[in-house]
């Protein structure tokens, strides 16, 4: 009997994912990401998006691939989705920032690591960000 429970448990948990292929395509994307797997996570993201194009993480895992890449213009319009779903997400705004500091756009950088110091006045990555481009927070 207590067998039969546990398989009974695993079949329903299963078919639970199998419900939300979302949810499966961007965990397939999350561990792809882990594995420093770029290409794969964009394709698992990329088809999370079409099959759910409201889940903001799926966009800003799928912008930090595309930065990862080199894929700039990708990664800012993606991070940037992100923002547009959770504009008081610190996080999205201080990946941009780094985005946009590495291409040199040193004002659009500034304006987002301020942004993002605003929603978490923590964060040592704005904070010394704003000091190293010589800006005041």
């Amino acid at each position: 009997m207590r067998a039969w429970m546990i398989v009974l448990t695993l079949s329903l948990g299963l078919a639970a994912g199998a419900c939300d292929p979302a949810k499966s395509e961007y965990d397939a994307g999350a561990a792809a990401f882990e594995r420093h797997d770029y290409d794969g996570a964009i394709q698992h993201l990329t088809k999370a998006i079409e099959l759910k194009p409201d889940l903001p993480d799926s966009y800003f895992l799928r912008g930090l691939a595309y930065d990862h890449k080199g894929l700039s213009d990708q990664a800012i319009a993606d991070v940037t989705k992100t923002i547009e779903f959770k504009p008081g997400y610190s996080d999205a705004y201080d990946s941009r920032a780094g985005i946009y500091e590495k291409l040199g756009q040193r004002d659009k950088a500034i304006a987002d690591y301020r942004k993002a110091l605003s929603l978490k006045p923590d964060s040592k990555r704005s904070q010394e960000a704003l000091k190293r481009l010589g800006a005041k927070p």
